[in-house]
């Protein structure tokens, strides 16, 4: 099961890294060594926060009984907006139904995220070839961005026109066929351990809790699912 993040629950610190497992046959007598990466790297999350206001107590109480402990994967936006592109940039705006038609009262979806960019790539390949058609190149190294539900932080990033060539990390966690990209992701989380996230409270009123969770890769999860 995936649970969402409350609405209105921000941390105050967010240390978000890959566990990288390198692997090596050890030392040479000569003191040689050759290390190698590995597929199992994965992302790492800590976030801690300022006391909660008294309607994010219960908001966040829910969410933590609702994994039950690491049964359950959370789905945690990747808290960046310093440094992705702005609202303006992305062009978040309303939209119509996919025929051109609004809703009946005239409404339209609120965009959250680029539109209609789309990502195809091979499981483990670390570069990938995007086109970003009219939004141009609003997309550069050391940023985080996402493919369908996936993280990936690039490492360099070159423009042809409106086409970037990603490099990037860790490798791609699966095969991919025009999958959604997104330039605001979101990660699929777990406990790091079945006690994490408990929420002491000061008389009963002011708690600032803290979360270790550990990325949960696609096999897992439909393995969770399943079992669920």
């Amino acid at each position: 099961m995936i649970i969402e993040w409350p609405k209105g629950l921000s941390p105050r610190i967010i240390n978000l890294r890959l566990i990288n497992k390198t692997r090596s046959a050890g030392e040479s007598l000569t003191g040689f060594e050759q290390v190698a990466g590995s597929l199992a790297t994965r992302w790492a999350f800590s976030l801690e926060f300022n006391n909660l206001k008294r309607h994010l107590i219960p908001a966040y109480r829910a969410m933590v009984a609702s994994l039950e402990g690491r049964a359950n994967a959370l789905r945690v936006p990747v808290f960046d907006p310093q440094f992705w592109p702005s609202d303006a940039v992305i062009g978040i705006a309303s939209v119509p139904h996919s025929d051109g038609t609004p809703f009946s009262d005239d409404a339209e979806y609120l965009t959250t995220d680029v539109s209609g960019i789309t990502a195809t790539g091979l499981k483990g390949t670390k570069e990938l070839t995007v086109d970003f058609g009219d939004y141009g190149p609003i997309f550069d190294g050391g940023l985080y961005f996402g493919v369908d539900e996936e993280t990936y932080l690039s490492t360099s990033v070159a423009w042809a026109g409106n086409v970037a060539t990603i490099k990037f990390q860790p490798g791609l966690r699966q095969d991919h066929t025009a999958a959604t990209f997104r330039l605001r992701p979101r990660l699929l989380m777990r406990l790091a351990d079945d006690q994490s996230g408990e929420l002491p409270l000061e008389r009963g009123i002011i708690g600032s809790p803290s979360l270790e969770m550990v990325e949960i890769w696609p096999d897992e999860l439909s393995l969770a699912e399943g079992g669920a």
